[in-house]
């Protein structure tokens, strides 16, 4: 009998968190969100972690500041909850459990060679249903259960079309890194991820992703003409979608959603004094889930949370700067880090990058003989 290590089952356990849509085991009165296999995996998990004879700290996101970070956030959500109930206490214990995904990593049995094959099917996967998505033939899952008709804004196997180019833009920071995969196998995987973005019809997503692939081939690849063509086409395709119209008008406005967050946030806003300007309203004013992470830390931090948050992801993301990239882009509009499929991608496309820099290349993933993109 073929004996099954402990790293292998952790591996699977983390791939699954990530490819499996968002289904709840065990539901919670009063919130469209229950308790998901990933949460049981993610506790089962952390018990393994503080049953090892040894946790190194390199483990942690962040390292030391993790600790500072997630202890003054969990002191502030304990103080909230006399102010707002066990939301505040939610709110704490899910942002230090997605942390969780990043520390396990460093116990699986995961080489980038499986990360990248793993993202490779994802994104195919995600193409497949994204197509059948929009002929009507299946739905989409999200938090609060099944939606039959997603034709209008596919979303794959994620928690909402917002999420689907968000992850696609993660994992191709990665895969356009990764200097030991195929030129054309590259491009291949650009277009197989390019098409469920465009039918997504996020605005954001659309203008992230297309960031993130203009920033990983300037920053892993000499720039060179036929590079800027292949990435303007691009740009050229999504501002073609019907959802970015707004971009080509003679006189640009903010699109309604947007006003509408806009609106959300200026109502909190007026409820702030100026002592809350500073110390925010305490975790879990904004509530569960709020279009905008920026906006939410200054309504629930203040300034000093701001900074907290700003020196925290700093020293997270100084080395993986594309992605720090897209998780200030979509924190300006959506709850980025409170989104678990989200992290789940971002952890796992950092650990992708840093073992490409220990196995193949150099600083920061960059390969040391960097070649066109496009020969």
């Amino acid at each position: 009998m073929k004996y099954i290590s402990k790293s292998s089952i952790i591996s699977f356990g983390l791939l699954v968190c990530v490819l499996i849509p968002k289904l709840s085991l065990i539901p919670i009165p009063g919130f469209s969100q229950g308790i998901r296999y990933d949460d049981i995996f993610l506790l089962i998990g952390s018990i393994y972690i503080c049953l090892q004879k040894k946790i190194y700290l390199k483990f942690f996101p962040g390292e030391k500041v993790f600790f500072i970070f997630f202890g003054i956030i969990f002191l502030y959500g304990i103080y909230s909850s006399y102010f707002y109930g066990i939301v505040s206490i939610i709110i704490a214990v899910r942002w230090l459990e997605y942390s969780i995904f990043f520390i396990l990593l460093h116990y699986s049995s995961l080489s980038y060679k499986n990360i990248r094959n793993f993202i490779i099917f994802y994104i195919v996967v995600n193409f497949f249903v994204s197509i059948l998505q929009l002929y009507g033939y299946v739905g989409g899952i999200y938090s609060h259960g099944y939606i039959s008709d997603v034709q209008s804004r596919i979303s794959g196997l994620t928690g909402g079309s917002w999420e689907l180019p968000a992850i696609f833009s993660l994992f191709l920071v990665p895969i356009i890194a990764d200097k030991y995969f195929y030129l054309y196998y590259k491009i291949l995987v650009i277009i197989l991820a390019t098409i469920p973005v465009y039918l997504s019809g996020t605005r954001t997503g659309m203008i992230v992703y297309f960031m993130s692939v203009f920033l990983s081939v300037v920053i892993y690849y000499r720039l060179r003409i036929l590079n800027l063509i292949m990435v303007g086409l691009l740009g050229i395709l999504f501002v073609g979608q019907s959802r970015m119209e707004f971009v080509m008008r003679d006189n640009p406005e903010l699109p309604y959603s947007m006003k509408l967050r806009i609106a959300f946030w200026t109502d909190k806003f007026i409820e702030m004094d100026y002592i809350d300007y500073i110390f925010g309203k305490g975790l879990g004013y904004s509530g569960i889930v709020l279009d905008g992470m920026f906006a939410r830390t200054f309504m629930d931090f203040g300034v000093l949370g701001l900074v907290l948050y700003f020196i925290y992801y700093y020293r997270l993301f100084r080395s993986y700067k594309i992605i720090g990239v897209i998780a200030i882009l979509y924190s300006v509009s959506l709850d980025f880090f409170s989104s678990s499929k989200i992290m789940f991608s971002l952890y796992l496309s950092m650990h992708y990058l840093s073992m490409i820099e220990k196995n193949c290349c150099g600083s920061l993933g960059i390969p040391k003989n960097r070649g066109s993109f496009i020969k």
